[in-house]
């Protein structure tokens, strides 16, 4: 299905840069016959084809390099950046559920302190 979008696109640009070369050709000759049109479409289709690989091609390549940037500044930027918003909310997390079980175990009337191990020693078990 991309392939047959491509193919359409390039095709539509194509017949684009025929139309507008022809139409130029056209204009610039005064008062044209039906062999001057002729040449004028014969060297215009030769042009468009002449020119539209490289066209093509160039463009692709921008294309590919915006993509490799794109991967580059994911790969640089949003990542460490969602690994510590990760980390933050892992460190929250077990922070909020240690305070639940400490209120309670403190309303069944224990003492926290001695069934819990201490919370330096949660974090680095659970890193």
């Amino acid at each position: 299905m991309k392939r047959l979008i491509i193919k359409a696109l390039r095709l539509g640009a194509q017949i684009g840069i025929f139309g507008a070369l022809f139409w130029y050709g056209i204009n610039a000759v005064n008062d044209p016959d039906k062999l001057d049109k002729f040449i004028i479409g014969l060297t215009v289709f030769g042009v468009t084809y002449g020119i539209s690989r490289p066209l093509f091609e160039a463009v692709s390549e921008v294309v590919g390099g915006i993509m490799v940037i794109a991967e580059f500044l994911n790969r640089h930027l949003l990542e460490p950046q969602k690994q510590r918003l990760l980390e933050e909310g892992r460190k929250e997390g077990r922070a909020r559920e240690r305070a639940q079980i400490v209120t309670r175990l403190e309303e069944l009337g224990l003492d926290p302190d001695q069934i819990l191990p201490p919370e330096s020693s949660d974090t680095s078990a659970q890193e």
